[in-house]
């Protein structure tokens, strides 16, 4: 598809709905519980500088010096009081710093999530502010704020750069479009109208065979060169993967949805509370919250096994990345 076709659509009127889901509480709720467990050795290590590592940051504190932390990634690169806001960026309040050069530019607020293409930095802000840094003149050559918000910060995804164009998933529930050749935005849809600010933050973009995808935590549209679509849901995680979305629900559901958001397939686990999921050695895996199962997961099926291996500390946070679990103070390994 030529680049024109979804830019045309783009810069057509729009307009989108919302919807409000209330949220319940699950301490009274039964747990998930499988027909068949089996068990699974993962190797771990021990590691002291997992304190502050989080999903959206990942960043890991070293220690602290005269009462200040000290930061680094996975990479092993040192960040001083800095952390992590994007690949190859970190933020420490207004100012931001780009790793490879190790030059720090001063933001109108406080930086939230930040990517980096070429030359040009896009950039969201804890005001709800966005715009877009020059890093060879150190120049702001775009910026605006949207509406303000106050929590569901944690929920956000990062700008994306697309072909001339530049997607800034706000914290409002808008998604805005700015056109880096002519410098002006060319629209702003509204993914959520939600009055909850937990549900306003858009948690995934991206574009797919030319068409973009974005979704709040109740619901995801395709806003494709032909046509629109979208559809309610209570979601929870999103992941990619060979061009498919799997969407898993708060109701402990995991749909496979094609390109075009064609559904293809489900699988309910009854009560389950899944964590993040991750993709190692083209399986997918995922941890039973409130049993600290561990769930492996056939892409192309969705059938799954499920496996009592490793003792995870369910009272601290666990994060899944790569072929990685974080738990507290251990790593562990899915190879």
């Amino acid at each position: 598809m030529s680049r024109g076709a979804l830019f045309r659509r783009i810069i057509g009127r729009i307009g989108i709905g919302g919807v409000v889901l209330t949220f319940w509480g699950c301490s009274n709720q039964p747990h998930f519980q499988p027909e068949l467990v089996y068990p699974r050795h993962l190797k771990s290590w021990s590691s002291p500088f997992l304190y502050d590592y989080t999903y959206q940051t990942k960043t890991f504190r070293a220690g602290t010096l005269f009462f200040k932390p000290l930061f680094y990634n996975r990479k092993g690169e040192e960040l001083g009081e800095f952390r992590m806001v994007g690949p190859g960026l970190a933020g420490k309040g207004n100012r931001l710093k780009v790793l490879e050069t190790g030059k720090v530019y001063t933001l109108p607020a406080p930086v939230l999530r930040a990517t980096r293409h070429r030359e040009l930095v896009a950039f969201l802000l804890t005001n709800n502010g966005y715009g877009v840094l020059n890093l060879s003149t150190g120049e702001i050559t775009f910026y605006q704020t949207g509406e303000q918000q106050f929590a569901g910060n944690y929920l956000g995804t990062a700008p994306l750069f697309y072909q001339q164009l530049i997607f800034f998933p706000l914290l409002s529930g808008d998604v805005v479009a700015y056109d880096l050749k002519s410098g002006r935005v060319l629209n702003r849809f509204v993914v959520s109208t939600s009055n909850s600010p937990f549900l306003n933050s858009i948690l995934y973009l991206a574009v797919i065979d030319d068409s973009l995808y974005a979704a709040t935590p109740t619901r995801i549209i395709l806003f494709a060169p032909h046509y629109f679509y979208d559809q309610t849901l209570p979601i929870k995680h999103i992941l990619q993967y060979n061009k498919n979305l799997y969407i898993f629900t708060r109701e402990g559901e995991i749909l496979k949805f094609k390109p075009g958001l064609i559904r293809e397939k489900s699988q309910k686990l009854k009560f389950a509370q899944l964590i993040a999921p991750t993709i190692c050695n083209q399986k997918i895996y995922t941890v039973e919250r409130y049993t600290g199962y561990l769930i492996e997961i056939d892409p192309e099926s969705l059938e799954y096994l499920v496996f009592d291996g490793p003792k995870l500390d369910l009272r601290d946070p666990i994060r899944l990345e790569g072929c990685k679990i974080y738990n507290g103070p251990r790593v562990y390994s899915l190879e």
